[in-house]
């Protein structure tokens, strides 16, 4: 059972074993970041390594932009968390074009990024799952007992 953790209008955030769940919509907030970083530390107090899925939705909406101040707190917590969040799958379930632009451009991010964390851009909670189930180790997510409708219903 994944555990809520923390809910707001911008972000659900929650959490089973050492696998960080999260669905953004739309952007986020620093206060919500704020949160994700307590989770983060939190869980690393009891597990060496994290894994985490995100939902990123209303992504692609027209207008949906990331303010400097939080963007910037995003690439800092990424940065700070990159050797101990060993993976962490993006899931952008939207169609269409704006879908498509949003995938390439988040891919394209993730191939020039400077960082260890392995990280995924994918269509479905499955695909995300069974991405992270599939990294090396150290994986401490192969072994946690949740499925990707388990992941669906907490977005919900």
């Amino acid at each position: 059972m994944i555990e809520t953790i923390f809910e707001a209008d911008d972000l659900r955030l929650g959490a089973v074993g050492p696998l960080v769940v999260m669905r953004y919509r739309g952007p986020t907030t620093i206060a919500s970041l704020r949160q994700v970083d307590q989770l983060q530390e939190a869980l690393l107090r009891t597990h060496p390594h994290i894994m985490s899925i995100a939902l990123l939705h209303q992504m692609t909406e027209p207008g949906v932009k990331m303010d400097e101040d939080a963007r910037k707190f995003s690439v800092d917590l990424a940065a700070k968390f990159e050797k101990t969040n060993v993976a962490s799958a993006m899931v952008l379930k939207a169609t269409g074009l704006s879908a498509v632009l949003a995938r390439t451009f988040l891919s394209a991010w993730v191939l020039v990024r400077r960082s260890e964390m392995n990280m995924k851009v994918v269509r479905t909670t499955e695909e995300g799952l069974t991405w992270l189930r599939s990294q090396p180790e150290p994986n401490p997510v192969r072994p946690v007992a949740v499925s990707a409708a388990d992941i669906d219903a907490f977005w919900t």
